[in-house]
C-alpha cells in the first residue's frame, strides 16, 4: 500500500478552500444584510458574568481587587466575593484570600 503524502488530498482541499473564499466574499456579506451595529458607538460591547475561585498557591492572594485588575478600564467589576460562606461586597481595600470566590 502507498503511504499518504501531505499533498494527496490538495486535488479536493485546494477547490473547497477557494469555493469557501467565494462564499465568504459574495454570499455571507448578504445573509448579514440586516445586522446593524448600534448607532451610539462603533463598538459592541456586551456584558458577562463569569466565576472564579481563588486557589490555595494563586498570584492573588493578598491582593486588593483593584491591584488583581479587576477595576480596570476594560469593565472589569468585582460585585460580589464569598469568604467562609459569606457573600458581601468588597470593599476596595479587602485583600483576596485562598478560597475565596465570586459565585
Amino acid at each position: 500500500m502507498k503511504p499518504v503524502t501531505i499533498f494527496d488530498l490538495a486535488w479536493i482541499g485546494v477547490p473547497a478552500a477557494f469555493a469557501g473564499l467565494l462564499y465568504l466574499i459574495f454570499v455571507a456579506p448578504r445573509l448579514l444584510s440586516g445586522v446593524k451595529a448600534p448607532a451610539t458607538s462603533s463598538i459592541w460591547l456586551r456584558r458577562f458574568l463569569s466565576e472564579f475561585k481563588v486557589k490555595t498557591a494563586s498570584s492573588l492572594i493578598e491582593k486588593t481587587p483593584r491591584d488583581a485588575g479587576f477595576t480596570s478600564p476594560a469593565g472589569l467589576r468585582l460585585l460580589s466575593a464569598r469568604r467562609g460562606g459569606v457573600e458581601t461586597a468588597p470593599a476596595p481595600d479587602s485583600k483576596l484570600q485562598a478560597e475565596d470566590s465570586n459565585s
